[in-house]
């Protein structure tokens, strides 16, 4: 037995097992609704990764972020998109100087998202909130067609969720405006 494991002790000296910890960079580059005069968050994750990342809206005018360059070490950080106006931004992060703890270079990656800001019940992207929002918004109840967004710009009682309860509210606003 003694034999056995003086065997294995040597073969692990001989040919040692090197463990590495894969790094990267980890962002959610899904679309991302919000309403015009509120925010959202966006999570930016390095596992077994260190270094400077470059945050950049394409249109400050309408999505404005709370933090241009940040520096992370195996940790996450919360950035906050603000919807400005309506219309369409493309959010940038850049990888700066990044590099994992196996020294693998991840530096230079852009990770992109789109970020469209619109006013909260415009179901059909006209800029204002009318009859035609609440019957859109009613047919794709309707058809149980809706969408993610659908449910950002029309979820009145922010339940998560498109109801009647909704639709309801959706239409004491057009009725109220």
């Amino acid at each position: 037995m003694k034999k056995i494991l003086m065997l294995c002790l040597i073969i692990i000296m001989l040919f040692p097992v090197n463990i590495l910890a894969i790094g990267d960079i980890s962002v959610n580059t899904d679309d991302i609704y919000v309403i015009k005069g509120e925010s959202v968050s966006l999570n930016i994750t390095f596992n077994n990764a260190a270094g400077r990342i470059n945050i950049s809206s394409s249109n400050e005018d309408i999505a404005s972020v709370d933090v241009k360059s940040i520096f992370l070490d195996s940790n996450s950080e919360i950035i906050t998109i603000n919807g400005v106006k309506n219309g369409t931004s493309v959010i940038s992060v850049y990888a700066y100087d990044v590099s994992t703890y196996d020294n693998e270079d991840l530096s230079n990656n852009t990770y992109n998202l789109n970020v469209f800001v619109c006013t909260k019940g415009d179901i059909n992207d006209d800029d204002k909130m009318d009859l035609n929002d609440v019957i859109t918004l009613l047919k794709k109840y309707l058809h149980n067609s809706i969408s993610a967004r659908d449910i950002t710009l029309a979820d009145m009682d922010n339940t998560g969720s498109i109801g009647l309860n909704d639709i309801v509210m959706l239409i004491r606003e057009y009725l109220n405006s």
